[in-house]
C-alpha cells in the first residue's frame, strides 16, 4: 500500500488528492457511474481502415449497441477502452479518443481491442446479427487482443 501511495504521490500532489472526497477522487480516476450516452459515445468516436459514420457496419455497431442493455454497453466500453464508465465529463475527453478499426474479413474472426489506444478492431461483417453475436462473444468472453 505504501508503494503504492509513493508512486501515486510522484504523479499527483498529495496536496491535490486530499481536496477530494474518496468518491470524487473515484469518478474523476474510474469515470462517471451515469448511464453511458450512446450518442455522445458516436458523436466522439473516430474510425478507421476504411470504417466511416456512414459505413454500414458502424451503422449496425452503433444499432446493436442501443439495443444491448446497460451491462453489454458497460462491457463493450470496458473491452475497448479496459474502463466500464464513461469519461467523467464525457467521451470528448477520452484521450486517446474512442476508434472503430477496420480489421481483416478472415472468416469467423471475433472484434479484438488494444486498449491502451481505446481501439475496437471490428471486422466487416456481412450483417448486424453477425456483429451483434460476434461482439456478444468478444465481451463475455473476457478478452481483447487475446482473441487477435
Amino acid at each position: 500500500c505504501d508503494a503504492f501511495l509513493r508512486g501515486f504521490e510522484s504523479v499527483v500532489p498529495r496536496s491535490w488528492i486530499t481536496m477530494f472526497s474518496p468518491a470524487e477522487l473515484q469518478l474523476v480516476l474510474g469515470g462517471s457511474d451515469a448511464p453511458l450516452n450512446i450518442d455522445d459515445w458516436k458523436a466522439h468516436t473516430v474510425y478507421s481502415g476504411g470504417y466511416h459514420p456512414e459505413h454500414p457496419v458502424v451503422q449496425w455497431l452503433w444499432q446493436v449497441l442501443e439495443e444491448f442493455d446497460a451491462l453489454k454497453r458497460a462491457a463493450t466500453l470496458k473491452f475497448a477502452t479496459s474502463c466500464s464508465r464513461p469519461p467523467l465529463m464525457g467521451f470528448r475527453w477520452l484521450q486517446p479518443s474512442f476508434c472503430v478499426h477496420k480489421a481483416t474479413d478472415e472468416e469467423g474472426r471475433l472484434p479484438t481491442s488494444a486498449t491502451c489506444m481505446n481501439l475496437l478492431k471490428l471486422p466487416p461483417y456481412d450483417s448486424p446479427t453477425a456483429l451483434r453475436e460476434r461482439l456478444t462473444y468478444a465481451i463475455e468472453a473476457g478478452c481483447g487482443f487475446e482473441l487477435s
